[in-house]
């Protein structure tokens, strides 16, 4: 009791009830006073690197980039924090360029975990960045690191950093965004330095780009307190960066699960250089997008995007902490369902022990018994929510859920209480379970379950992380946890790595999995994996090391009971079969050496009077399938056309619901043809631009029509369109209209359309109202009548009618079966409406111009603006035709002409950025389109003597009505002024200069340089004329004291959209830069 008496002493502000949580057993005390006593430590980086400690840092991130196209790349903090206490904060990185910190009030931050929308700036409730002093909120060394903030009224713990503060108006929980030099909107890297004594200056200047070395969120009861309130600060997920691979990581981190099961992870030596570190319930999803995986992911490339076969990330789900959590805290919690989506708030202080019964089997024949290869469906009852595993011995004996002649049945209960589960009679190999009496089966649930996945984890040379449960006594053992590193097969068929095998890798894991039952002891280094030093980053599928372009798993769980129940097979009924072919012929019938699909295309049995699922099954490597065990009645079959082992192109062109009836015998020859649909080389290059399907002229004659299809050349170079097919109907499943209400035309031989030029065909005769006077190429159908005004499809292919473009609008039966939409050539969501308003003679126009999203959200009746709120590049369409009340743009751009506006500002003197924001006597500094806050420095400098250095900055927005081309600037050296050459030298990226010196910068869509030019006329973008140089472009003007130009275009950034909003796209804004010296 000396022991507990003496905690309790040090414990003073430790909640009463977990006092009386101390005292109901000797065993629960000690476990309670782990949770409940505050340790005096500390809230941020100070915490993972504390005095003494060893390895490396891991900064924290901030970037516009995503994992596995689901997690963002960034750290995205929570503090709770009660009413009237103060949240005290730093970092390395604020007022440096864009460095900041924001905090936002309790459900400012919406969104999935992972994906959430912050607010836009000024919208938070409070910025540190604004703040007055230039060193408040500034953590300038390890010293003021580890000395932590000084108090809230500055009087106390004077040697520590002079924080930001701001005082909770509310009880709850705060969001915080810590942002580098490059702010919120930058995706660059540099090399850091990964030193835990941060004893390089680049740990606390600009060369920290979108990360943050040292950070800090304080919670403090009054202004002049100096105790910290620790177990505050958390996160769903942290963004970590090492900058380099033999760089390790020691530290412990404390989530805890949404059911209130917490745990202590120790990193030991894991070498990630940059990945993600959360918790969550599943780890990976199976290719259905909703089975938790239990293995590894692959991908070719550090982003793990895309992840083979179909499996995909599960998000960030539980709360994180960095010191073992204040209880008080728990019922403000978030808590998020695996998928992302919230669940609720309050976390439980004390967790449910599991608990499972009833289990039950229903099988397809009577009883527990089901016809061979039928399945069936297994239910129980549970008092959690959580995951499950049901698992069907071969043996009888054997319950390892990964035996390929056993069965296992995973998946995650979002509600207690009775449980279905259906099974399709398969055992882990995809072959039937065989016939048989009293094959027993298990059940069991899981509460507590908390996967660690590691994302591009390169190294874990020295084994771990170690998990303990902290607040429970797991029957596993409170360290055990598993890992499964081997290939395996998914729900869809396909195979990753070889089932069975080590995944690849240098540096796999030995052995390659836990023990599937009782797992492995998490302390020893059984799953060390990787390579010692700095090794293994190729970000490249299998040359790496074993992390390196992979999610590697590891899990806990604290089980519940296991329930029983046996079940029968037995081989009673016939069978239905059948082969998926590609129909090359078109002729609906599976032909003599007319090729098959591949393997794992699922095919469903289902009753015909209710449509009810009776199973499902698979194809072969030869595209065949069977049903087994199918009693006399009326089915239907039908092919899964979703599943992503259908060919890319690929799609059912016959029946997809065969009716058949089985009694006695084997029904067989049940096929299904698929038509196979390419993509032209031409795609993208050739567009349907714009569309008139509903003419003008009155009356039934081709002289009175003047509807047309307008094409466009979007390439860099010439098209010839010899041979090119434009018809509005399906040429590859043989699905048009009857000959009066379609046209197919094909181009003649010779024909070529330039870059950005216009063809125009249309549909009436030739006569003066059907002219397009800019348009390089015109022809006329001659048809009265072609384009059905209620809804119909125009396509476009080549010579081996392969499409180049498809577009539809409206409804009804002149609207052909469309292309697969696995080519990606079509979204018809807002196809319906484009008939909406749409008057005699008033066209459909394509927005931007020759910009083919494949999308209807782009199109819309000319000059409405419809699309302006669901096309994301969207731009005006206008009218230019002067054909009485035609509404048209024919032959010429839909939206109107480039337009580039230049802005030039003072934005340095000397070390001194200049921040101010001036309106200038024109209008382009007005411009709603420019970048809140972007435009900064002044008009003109007073008080600069000889010997100063300025910095002039010229400031670009595209905002015309079409993206600019060919975009070059130039701007003439003032005079009495001396151009300083060396102005950006060691400054990287480069544009592929000579690497002499650099002058001259370029920013695209950032408040800071991302890209620096020699000054030289090399291959690099950037080039500096002396005065007077022959050479200078003739646009610079008179050349008497230097220019600088820039081709701003290049083969990487080919044009610069016009914006469509402020900061819309990023890459429609920029800047060019040089400093002089004042002579």
């Amino acid at each position: 009791m000396y022991l507990l008496y003496k905690h309790l002493l040090a414990a003073k502000k430790t909640p009463r009830k977990c006092y009386q949580r101390l005292f109901n057993s000797l065993g629960l005390s000690l476990l309670a006073l782990s949770v409940c006593s505050q340790t005096v430590r500390a809230e941020g980086s100070r915490t993972l690197y504390p005095s003494g400690a060893t390895g490396n840092r891991a900064n924290i991130e901030w970037r516009n980039s995503t994992y596995g196209n689901l997690v963002q790349r960034r750290t995205l903090l929570r503090v709770y924090a009660q009413a009237g206490e103060y949240i005290l904060m730093g970092s390395s990185a604020v007022k440096v360029n864009s460095g900041d910190i924001r905090v936002f009030s309790p459900g400012a931050v919406t969104g999935s975990v992972g994906n959430e929308i912050i607010p836009a700036l000024g919208s938070e409730a409070f910025r540190c960045a604004t703040q007055t002093g230039a060193n408040t909120g500034r953590i300038t060394s390890r010293t003021l690191e580890l000395a932590g903030p000084r108090s809230a009224d500055g009087m106390n713990n004077t040697s520590g950093y002079i924080p930001c503060v701001y005082q909770a108006p509310t009880t709850g929980v705060y969001t915080i965004v810590f942002s580098g030099p490059q702010g919120e909107n930058s995706n660059n890297e540099t090399v850091i330095t990964g030193d835990i004594e941060l004893t390089s200056a680049n740990n606390f200047n600009n060369q920290q780009f979108t990360s943050v070395a040292a950070w800090d969120v304080t919670v403090r009861s009054s202004a002049s307190s100096t105790t910290d309130i620790n177990g505050r600060l958390f996160s769903y997920y942290f963004a970590l960066f090492t900058g380099d691979n033999g760089r390790y990581l020691n530290f412990p981190v404390y989530p805890v699960t949404t059911d209130g099961y917490r745990y202590k992870i120790e990193l030991r030596g894991t070498d990630p250089n940059g990945f993600i570190l959360y918790g969550n319930q599943v780890g990976f999803y199976d290719s259905d997008g909703k089975t938790p995986l239990y293995h590894d992911v692959l991908a070719k490339d550090n982003t793990l995007t895309p992840l083979e076969a179909g499996t995909s990330l599960s998000r960030p789900q539980y709360a994180t902490f960095l010191n073992p959590l204040d209880t008080q805290a728990l019922s403000s919690i978030d808590r998020y369902r695996p998928d992302g989506t919230l669940d609720g708030t309050g976390i439980p202080f004390d967790p449910t022990v599991p608990t499972v019964d009833s289990l039950n089997f229903i099988g397809t024949a009577s009883g527990n018994t089901s016809s061979l290869g039928t399945g069936g469906t297994f239910s129980f009852n549970t008092n959690i929510t959580g995951n499950y595993e049901i698992v069907i011995s071969r043996d009888g004996s054997n319950f390892d859920p990964t035996n390929s002649q056993n069965r296992v049945l995973r998946g995650v209960m979002n509600s207690s209480g009775l449980q279905s589960v259906s099974w399709n009679g398969k055992d882990n190999s995809s072959d039937n379970f065989p016939v048989g009496t009293n094959y027993p089966v298990r059940v069991k649930v899981h509460a507590g379950e908390y996967h660690f996945p590691l994302l591009d984890a390169e190294n874990n040379f020295s084994g771990g992380p170690t998990i303990t449960m902290l607040n429970s006594s797991n029957p596993l053992g409170n360290t055990t946890v598993f890992y499964d590193d081997r290939g395996y097969t998914t729900i869809g068929g396909t195979n990753v790595g070889v089932p069975g095998s080590v995944l690849c890798g240098v540096g796999q894991t030995s052995p390659a999995f836990s023990n599937p039952i009782s797992g492995f002891n998490s302390s020893n280094n059984d799953r060390k994996f990787g390579q010692f030093g700095n090794n293994g980053n190729t970000n490249a599928k299998c040359t790496g090391s074993f992390g390196d372009s992979k999610g590697l798993d590891l899990w806990t769980f604290y089980p519940s009971n296991t329930e029983t129940t046996q079940l029968n097979i037995i081989n009673f009924g016939v069978t239905i079969s059948g082969t998926l072919y590609q129909d090359s012929d078109r002729g609906d019938d599976f032909d003599t050496g007319e090729p098959t699909l591949p393997a794992g295309i699922n095919v469903k049995l289902l009753n015909a009077s209710d449509n009810s699922v009776v199973t499902v099954t698979s194809t072969d490597a030869s595209g065949n399938y069977t049903f087994t065990g199918v009693v006399n009645g009326s089915y239907k079959i039908q092919v899964d056309t979703t599943n992503s082992n259908i060919p890319t192109g690929f799609s059912l062109g016959t029946p997809n619901d065969l009716t058949v009836t089985v009694s006695g015998s084997a029904v067989n020859n049940q096929n299904f043809g698929f038509d196979v649909y390419q993509i032209s080389p031409q795609a993208g290059k050739i567009i349907i631009n714009e569309v008139l399907y509903n003419e003008t002229g009155t009356g039934n004659m081709a002289s009175n029509n003047d509807e047309f299809i307008e094409l466009y050349n979007a390439s860099s170079s010439a098209v010839d369109l010899s041979g090119v097919k434009l018809a509005d109907g399906n040429l590859i499943a043989n699905n048009v209209e009857t000959t009066a209400n379609s046209f197919n035309y094909t181009f003649p031989n010779g024909t070529t359309l330039q870059p950005g030029q216009y063809a125009v065909i249309w549909i009436g005769s030739n006569q003066p109202n059907n002219q397009a006077p800019d348009a390089a190429f015109q022809a006329w159908l001659g048809f009265s009548t072609r384009l059905t005004n209620g809804g119909d499809d125009v396509w476009l292919y080549d010579s081996q009618n392969q499409i180049i473009d498809y577009v539809a609008y409206g409804s009804g039966g002149a609207i052909n079966t469309p292309p697969p939409s696995s080519l990606n050539l079509w979204d018809s969501t807002y196809q319906s409406s484009l008939t909406t308003g749409v008057n005699d003679g008033v066209s459909l126009s394509l927005t931007r111009n020759g910009n083919d999203t494949n999308t209807s959200a782009c199109w819309e009746r000319t000059t409405s603006t419809n699309a302006s709120s669901r096309c994301s590049s969207y731009l005006p369409t206008r009218d230019t035709d002067n054909v009485g009340t035609r509404v048209t743009s024919v032959g010429v751009n839909n939206n109107g002409s480039p337009k580039v506006v230049l802005v030039k500002r003072i934005t340095r003197i000397n070390s001194d950025d200049l921040n101010d924001s001036v309106d200038g006597a024109g209008t382009d500094d007005n411009d709603s389109k420019w970048p809140s806050g972007y435009l900064r420095g002044k008009i003109s400098a007073t008080g600069v003597k000889p010997g100063d250095e300025v910095e002039y900055t010229i400031y670009f927005l595209s905002n015309g009505g079409s993206s600019a081309t060919n975009v070059k600037l130039c701007d003439l050296v003032p005079g009495n002024t001396t151009f300083i050459p060396t102005a950006f030298n060691g400054q990287t990226p480069n544009d592929g200069g000579s690497g002499g010196n650099q002058g001259i910068t370029m920013a695209v869509g950032s408040t800071t340089p991302t890209v620096y030019f020699s000054n030289a006329a090399d291959s690099d973008r950037g080039v500096f004329y002396p005065a007077n140089d022959s050479s200078t472009p003739a646009s610079c003007g008179s050349n008497t004291n230097g220019a600088v130009a820039v081709n701003v275009t290049n083969s990487s950034l080919t044009t610069l959209p016009a914006a469509t909003g402020q900061g819309t796209p990023t890459n429609s804004y920029g800047f060019i830069r040089f400093r002089v010296k004042i002579n």
